[in-house]
């Protein structure tokens, strides 16, 4: 008996594992890695970093499309409590461009080097107290893909939050 609750623990704990896991979602050149590499609290605000590696044999030139109209979805973030920022409540920095914080204009045009990383940061102002997960962050660019405009959408999913 005590071998099968063992079992069946260690089951359930392999399955949440499993589910929790950040998952990065991205329809544009399939030779650019994007990873996840933090997401904490500082004051009230949370701070997502993430870089975007060019692995295409070509400098790439891209911009974050905040809410231009060519996307189906803007700017927008959720959180597990149920919780929706658009681009009035996040800001971020792509390379030495920032986009977002309250209005719809994109980013300025990034040179993203053959083999170089570019570091992407989101700010989503006044995070709720309780949340602990980023269920999804959707970003759109322009300049990766071969889509009209190079439009490519970015979905980063289940992202823990630290807090300190």
């Amino acid at each position: 008996m005590k071998r099968l609750l063992l079992s069946a623990t260690m089951l359930l704990c392999i399955s949440v594992g499993a589910m929790a896991q950040t998952k990065v979602i991205f329809d544009g050149y399939p030779d650019v890695d994007i990873i996840v590499k933090r997401c904490y609290v500082r004051g009230n605000d949370c701070i997502l970093d993430a870089v975007i590696t060019n692995h295409t044999r070509y400098d790439l030139r891209a911009m974050v499309g905040v809410g231009d109209g060519l996307f189906r979805t803007d700017l927008t973030a959720y959180d597990d409590e149920g919780n929706v920022y658009n681009n009035y409540g996040i800001r971020g920095t792509f390379g030495d461009s920032s986009f977002g914080g309250g209005t719809y204009a994109s980013s300025s045009a990034v040179t993203i080097p053959r083999d170089v990383s570019v570091k992407i940061q989101f700010k989503i102002k006044e995070i709720n107290e309780y949340a602990t997960v980023i269920t999804s962050l959707i970003c759109n660019f322009r300049g990766m893909s071969d889509e009209a405009y190079g439009k490519a959408t970015l979905q980063m999913k289940n992202i823990p939050i630290t807090r300190e």
